[in-house]
């Protein structure tokens, strides 16, 4: 496996599940109905599945961070301002 993208960077909601698999802190902050617009814990989910997907290869987390940043997440697509992770991509 080599590096493919070492610029990947995702949002507090998309590190824990690239890290180690788990969901849990997302029902902190969404539901699991749509209520008055916002995303529900379904569509949260399901978000960052794809992202994880579409990256192409496996996610490896990397030891930058930027506690606040206005840089969308590469993972969930997520553009709501905060803090980032750099990750590295691995692939073929």
């Amino acid at each position: 496996m080599k590096v493919t993208d070492d610029d990947y960077w995702v949002c507090s909601d998309c590190l824990p599940v690239i890290a180690n698999g788990d969901y849990t802190h997302l029902d902190n902050y969404y539901v699991s109905e749509d209520q008055s617009g916002e995303i529900s814990l379904e569509d949260k989910i399901e978000a960052i599945d794809s992202g994880m997907e579409s990256a192409g290869g496996y996610i490896v987390p990397g030891s930058e961070e930027e506690e606040y940043s206005t840089r969308g997440c590469d993972c969930c697509c997520t553009k709501l301002d905060g803090y980032r992770a750099r990750c590295a991509v691995l692939g073929n």
